[in-house]
């Protein structure tokens, strides 16, 4: 009897804390505090792993994506995430211009991919060339296309260590490999 009333005590306690999974795209508001996971259900995020790429004449943007699943979030408590962050490689006339040579997991703001709509992701991206940072979107518009803007975020600008102007291409159409 004394068995049975440990795993039934056992049994409540782990429902009264069992982790919430939240899909991609559901609002911020309905997060609880802590211990939840914000999880890929669909694989919208799997569909984007892998290399793609940008030609114009002389000039190439090689990207390469890579989906982490449940990484701890920084600050919260028992928090966790699906997170798509990237590497790059901009090449122009044979020269390479800005290159990010790894991919690390969590909130990595030198590339990172954030889930707006199945199509439509929110993006950041540092250039290691000049060290600005800008924001964008990455617009799927067919399984292997997918259209990037880069444009200036508005607001206060605390980081001024920039070593020169943004060396990157702010418009292109990315054609997965």
């Amino acid at each position: 009897m004394k068995n049975f009333l440990i795993i039934i005590l056992a049994s409540i306690t782990s429902t009264l804390t069992a982790q919430e999974i939240f899909p991609l795209g559901t609002s911020v508001l309905d997060w609880p505090d802590n211990n939840y996971y914000v999880k890929d259900i669909n694989n919208d995020l799997t569909q984007l792993e892998g290399e793609w790429l940008y030609t114009d004449g002389s000039s190439s943007f090689e990207v390469t994506f890579e989906k982490f699943e449940m990484v701890s979030h920084p600050i919260k408590s028992n928090t966790f995430y699906d997170a798509l962050n990237g590497k790059y490689k901009y090449i122009n006339n044979g020269v390479i211009i800005s290159e990010r040579t790894t991919i690390t997991a969590g909130m990595d703001n030198d590339f990172s991919l954030y889930y707006e709509s199945p199509t439509a992701y929110g993006l950041v991206i540092k250039d290691a060339a000049s060290n600005r940072v800008r924001i964008g979107k990455f617009i799927l518009t067919s399984p292997t296309e997918a259209e990037v803007s880069f444009y200036t975020s508005e607001g206060v600008k605390i980081y001024t260590n920039y070593t020169g102007e943004w060396s990157l291409p702010t418009e292109m159409t990315l054609t997965k490999q």
